[in-house]
């Protein structure tokens, strides 16, 4: 979702920065951009544990940047080229469609309302409720149960790196849409298939599976 349906990672890293600015650590683009496509406490927590912090400010840091990204997504974040019209191309050609997000609910929640996709996707899920996130595949994994295809047969669109690692450990396909700063990351070599936007996605792609 973040990233693929909608330009909300630049916002990402500015909630990082005010979340973690009201407990005194200032987070640098790299910063934030090391833990990009990993759950929100994850996140957290790392810092928390990597700058010495009080692990009881986890909660309260945590609910900060959820709160300021859904007030930027809804202010400032607009949706990505190629969305509309790959929706479009997948739902005339009967592929089921998901979405499977790292991100929280009340995020995926505000973003499929901003976007009015609500009848787009055949499920959403949030690796909120798994015990790990991405990179761990469980949150594809129980999306392609949920849809009852077989993870062989499903083609993931990512956007970052710990996403691609996580689709790849579940046994499916990934096509990659990389921000044009990360697109020339080595790491990208793991996916299927790279696009500079999903303008360019077409049928074609899809016969990677």
């Amino acid at each position: 979702m973040d990233g693929v349906l909608i330009d909300s990672e630049p916002w990402w890293n500015v909630a990082l920065q005010v979340g973690f600015r009201t407990v005194g650590l200032e987070m640098s683009e790299e910063m934030c951009e090391e833990t990009m496509g990993a759950r929100l406490n994850e996140v957290v927590n790392y810092r928390v544990k990597k700058h010495g912090l009080d692990a009881s400010l986890s909660e309260i840091i945590e609910q900060r940047i959820e709160d300021e990204i859904i007030h930027l997504v809804n202010t400032k974040a607009g949706i990505l080229p190629g969305v509309k019209e790959a929706i479009s191309m997948l739902k005339e050609a009967n592929y089921p469609l998901a979405i499977a997000s790292s991100s929280p609910h009340r995020l995926i929640n505000a973003v499929i309302k901003k976007l009015d996709y609500s009848h787009d996707f055949d499920g959403v899920f949030s690796a909120q409720d798994d015990d790990m996130g991405k990179p761990h595949p469980s949150v594809y994994l129980r999306c392609a149960i949920s849809l009852g295809v077989a993870p062989s047969e499903c083609i993931v669109i990512e956007d970052s790196v710990n996403g691609m690692v996580a689709a790849k450990a579940a046994g499916m396909k990934v096509i990659v849409v990389p921000d044009p700063k990360m697109y020339d990351n080595p790491a990208w070599g793991l996916a299927d298939k790279k696009l500079k936007s999903l303008l360019e996605l077409s049928k074609n792609h899809l016969l990677i599976l």
